[in-house]
């Protein structure tokens, strides 16, 4: 994968197995049906309902934006691929360029927005009367701007960097879109990478987060006997102990489901051809973990915040006033107020707190991807 546009021999891949075909072309399908949706619907809610508009959720909001991203520039050309001749990329110089920069620039954006929001949930558990000035929509608002800008500048190189390249295979000529730069320089990128938007962000998290925890068991022990004096104050403490919980949940996600990919795209850069690991399973297995992790943010989310939920309802549900919904909302729409209003105190505090996020170049078959 030299810096070089001259025609390659290369050997002839065997076609791939009709399991194969059918797995690789459905499973990434679903994926991104659903987490292209589930994304878009959150970004829909955050912007619709004021009462969302936090500068949590302004966090929030950039996550799904940039797996939405992630999602349509990786996970979107996947889906055809097994169907294609092997790295043959149909879709033109340009698109490949775009996606290689568009795809490097989701996966970081979600990374430093998990940074961020780590930080600012800290800040609020941690230190909750410097909240009040430091964590303001306007300031989570001005630190996104800044996230943004400086992940475009990081990204920008592949804009140069990324080609079409033809190569001769078995006397067909193929179109791949890949990189102009020797092996070992893009290997010292992905090293980077790994440091900075994975093993950084996970480790702060777990660090801040053991704070949290600590803060919040704290703060929940008995302390006096005067018992309906503790009720609210603990009350607040679970409620705030249940957003962590969730925040735990997707940190342990993003660790898990990106881990595999990561690791192992580092591990080829730096090695011949005849150690890289190239079974197509192999890969598939891992791209498709990282695929979940941007789509699988927004069920977590409807499956463990009321206040979502509710919000989702209510934006659904409008329908009912056109005459889209039967009779039989009602019995619906009284459970759910019921469930509402049940839960109403842990409610507010479900919705401040989300961790996830994602990396580069993932449709491509190139086994030092």
């Amino acid at each position: 994968m030299g810096d070089t546009h001259e025609n390659v021999t290369m050997e002839v891949s065997p076609s791939p197995s009709l399991e194969y075909t059918v797995v690789a072309v459905g499973l990434p399908l679903v994926i991104f049906i659903i987490g292209l949706a589930g994304n878009i619907l959150v970004i829909i809610v955050i912007l619709k309902r004021r009462s969302l508009q936090t500068p949590t959720n302004c966090y929030l909001l950039s996550l799904c934006v940039a797996d939405c991203i992630l999602l349509i520039s990786s996970n979107l050309p996947t889906i055809p691929e097994p169907l294609l001749r092997a790295e043959d990329w149909p879709y033109g110089s340009f698109m490949c360029t775009l996606c290689v920069f568009l795809g490097y620039l989701g996966a970081n954006v979600s990374s430093l927005s998990i940074g961020a929001f780590t930080v600012e949930r800290y800040i609020g558990i941690c230190h909750s009367l410097k909240a009040q000035t430091i964590c303001t929509v306007s300031r989570a608002r001005k630190i996104l701007l800044l996230l943004w800008t400086l992940a475009i500048l990081y990204c920008s190189p592949w804009l140069a960097l990324a080609k079409v390249v033809p190569h001769s295979r078995n006397g067909t000529l193929v179109q791949s879109c890949t990189y102009t730069l020797e092996r070992y320089y893009y290997g010292v990128y992905y090293a980077f990478d790994f440091v900075v938007f994975y093993a950084v962000p996970l480790v702060l998290s777990s660090v801040l987060y053991f704070f949290m925890i600590r803060l919040l068991m704290k703060d929940g022990a008995p302390r006096s006997t005067e018992h309906h004096s503790l009720q609210p104050r603990n009350r607040g403490t679970a409620a705030r102990m249940q957003v962590v919980r969730m925040l735990i949940v997707i940190v342990v996600l993003f660790g898990t489901l990106w881990l595999p990919y990561r690791i192992i795209v580092v591990y080829n850069s730096f090695q011949d051809n005849l150690l890289q690991l190239k079974d197509s399973w192999f890969w598939l297995v891992c791209r498709t973990m990282v695929f979940i992790n941007s789509a699988i943010n927004p069920i977590i989310y409807n499956m463990l915040s009321v206040k979502f939920r509710r919000a989702f309802r209510d934006i659904v549900c409008k329908g009912r006033e056109r005459g889209m919904f039967s009779d039989g909302t009602d019995t619906i729409s009284f459970r759910l107020s019921r469930m509402s209003t049940r839960y109403s105190f842990t409610a507010d505090m479900l919705m401040n707190g989300r961790i996830v996020q994602q990396e580069p170049f993932l449709w491509t078959r190139s086994y030092t991807r």
